[in-house]
This record gives structure tokens, sequence and C-alpha cells, in this order.
């Protein structure tokens, strides 16, 4: 067997293709819509069979996989991303605790998580209930354009099950950022080691070239020096070589 179609669905694909990219055995990745729209039957039971059939005779387009060295940083921009989703959220919940405590904070603030939101929200779980004191905590330029709409945002309830519910919500997102931070450190990481091979790899396939330049460089090293003006400008006259400058 020379080659396999494999339809990616999921992650099952990856280790199976994993294995076999070292192997002598090329994998063809496929996307099933395509074997869908081709003629034939297509049931659950002779899906592999119909795909292998299809595969045999050429009317299977391979998917584009990078090579194992490429797929280490997307896969930790991905997990990056889904961290980040978390965070989103996590931001989402906070939001609905605020409004279900009758807080209007987070539609005068341009953003929760933003430096006046983070203050004020960390304030809030301490225990902080005075609309003065939370007033402070914002930017001057909310408090001079927004403070009395501030002081009426913070009239609410301060119901504990919400209060509960915005902490939980508050420590999930501050512990995907962290780890989109760590994913960032790895990302950076991942990147400084193969721009380093990359060096290292151009370095050794420079020697050879830069040798041959060398040696032809040895043979012609009048006229090249010549071309480039390097050399001292000279004429023959009279069976003698008279150099200028």
């Amino acid at each position: 067997m020379d080659t396999i179609a494999i339809e990616f669905t999921g992650a099952f694909w990856m280790p199976l293709y994993e294995l076999l990219e070292d192997s002598p055995i090329r994998a063809c990745l496929f996307n099933g819509a395509q074997v869908k729209a081709l003629p034939g039957r297509k049931t659950d039971v002779a899906d592999s069979q119909w795909a292998a059939t299809l595969h045999s005779h050429g009317l299977i387009r391979s998917g584009f996989v990078p090579a194992a060295p490429f797929r280490v940083p997307r896969d930790h921009l991905r997990l990056r991303e889904f961290h980040l989703r978390d965070a989103s959220a996590s931001v989402l919940r906070i939001q609905k605790a605020m409004e279900l405590m009758n807080t209007k904070v987070h539609d005068l603030t341009s953003d929760v998580t933003g430096a006046s939101g983070r203050r004020v929200v960390r304030a809030i779980l301490d225990g902080e209930r005075n609309a003065e004191r939370l007033l402070e905590l914002c930017e001057a330029v909310i408090v001079k354009k927004k403070a009395q709409r501030m002081r009426d945002a913070w009239e609410g309830t301060w119901a504990k099950q919400h209060v509960f519910a915005m902490k939980q919500a508050w420590d999930a997102f501050q512990f995907c950022q962290a780890q989109a931070a760590a994913c960032d450190a790895r990302i950076g990481e991942v990147l400084r080691e193969m721009t380093e091979a990359i060096r290292a790899e151009r370095k050794e396939e420079a020697k050879p070239r830069a040798a041959s330049v060398e040696r032809r460089w040895e043979r012609t090293r009048p006229r090249s020096s010549a071309w480039i003006r390097c050399s001292r400008p000279c004429w023959e006259g009279g069976g003698r070589k008279r150099f200028r400058g």
C-alpha cells in the first residue's frame, strides 16, 4: 500500500496522520463534503469503502497540511484563541451579574475589563458599595462626563448570589488571561527556536556556496577586480605596462 485516504473530521485524524507522516505511506486528507458531491452511493456503512474506491481512481483531492515544525506554533495559537474566547464569555457573565444586581456600570463604561472597570470590579468584590468611593476609582474622563450617571448606576441590590457569580466569572477571566499570556510566551520561544534552526540550516547550506565563490574568485581575480574597479587602472604601450593612480 502506497497511499491512504483519511477524512478529516474534528481531531480524530491527527494521531493517525502523524504516525503516517514519517512512514513511506502517503496520507491523503479529504473533506467529506467533496466525496458526497461525487456521484455514487454514500452511507455510513460503506463510507470507508467508497472513499477508498474514489481515492484509488484519483478522484479525491488531498488537503493541505503544513509541515510538523509549523504545526507547533499553530497549535499554540489555536489554544490561545480558545483561552481568549473563554475570557470573553467570562466578561459576558460579569456583565450579566451586574445586570441582575440592577447596576448599569457596564452600560456607561466602554469596557468592563478596562482600567476603570477592573478597579471597580475588584472593589465591588472586596465589599465596597459606596458610590462616591467607586467613582473615585474611575478615570478622570469618566468622572467629568458621567459622574451623576455613574452614581445612579451603582444603586443596585447587591444580591449575594449575583456577587458570587460575578466573582466566579472574574476569577475565570483572570485565569484565561494568564493562560493566554503563557501561550504568548511559549509561542515566542517556539518562534525563536525555529528562527535559530533556519539560520543554522542556511549557514550550513551557504558554506559550499561560499567555498565555490572563493575558488571562482581565485580563478578570475584579475578580471573581477577590474570589473568592480578595485585594481589600479593600467594600459600597455611600447611594450610596457603603465599604471595610473
